[in-house]
């Protein structure tokens, strides 16, 4: 009994060495594959196409600057990252990557098109719209408090309830200018 259990002591010693064997190649196999996508990733990122003389042609290192990540959150909050050049996301952070925030173009793009510091007064302004939607009103520059008789829709923009009312099919119904009731007969 002795003897078969060292037979078979044996066979798991060499199958173990031959799995471990296995192992570290494939260790050293990703290892490798690894470095040589990086340095793909690398020559993909500072590198471009361009026309020269009729024939297109790819170029390395032709950019200034590599092109960054961009981060967003999906509807749960989780942030995942938006590669620029390949056009693909990813929900890993991406090593040794400049990263800027979906927000900071946002306010970047806002303010080139409407003026510095626009980006930040809208945001005001949406804030200020919310508030007096949930408090009904606000306080006005001397201090007294102003009621208002409407709301800031979706698109912050005013509805006046006393110029006219949605009806039960969800339309806009204007109040007569002349003051009449005439429009109830």
């Amino acid at each position: 009994m002795k003897y078969l259990e060292e037979i078979q002591r044996k066979k798991e010693a060499r199958r173990e060495e031959v799995e471990k064997r296995e192992r570290m190649e494939l260790m050293k196999r990703r290892r490798e594959f690894g470095v040589k996508r990086a340095m793909n990733l690398r020559r993909i990122r500072l590198g471009t196409f361009k026309l020269f003389n009729g024939v297109l042609r790819y170029y390395d290192d032709v950019r200034a600057e590599d092109k960054g990540w961009i981060q967003y959150e999906d509807a749960s909050g989780v942030p995942y990252y938006y590669d620029v050049v390949s056009k693909t996301t990813q929900y890993r952070r991406p090593e040794g990557q400049e990263i800027v925030h979906h927000s900071v173009l946002e306010r970047t793009e806002y303010d080139a098109a409407h003026g510095e510091g626009a980006y930040d007064a809208m945001i005001a302004d949406h804030k200020w719209k919310d508030q007096c939607n949930r408090d009904g009103g606000y306080y006005d520059e001397f201090g007294d408090w102003v009621q208002l008789h409407g709301y800031y829709d979706e698109n912050y923009e005013f509805v006046d309830l006393d110029k006219g009312y949605f009806d039960e099919n969800g339309e806009w119904v204007a109040y007569t200018s002349d003051n009449t009731l005439d429009f109830m007969v």
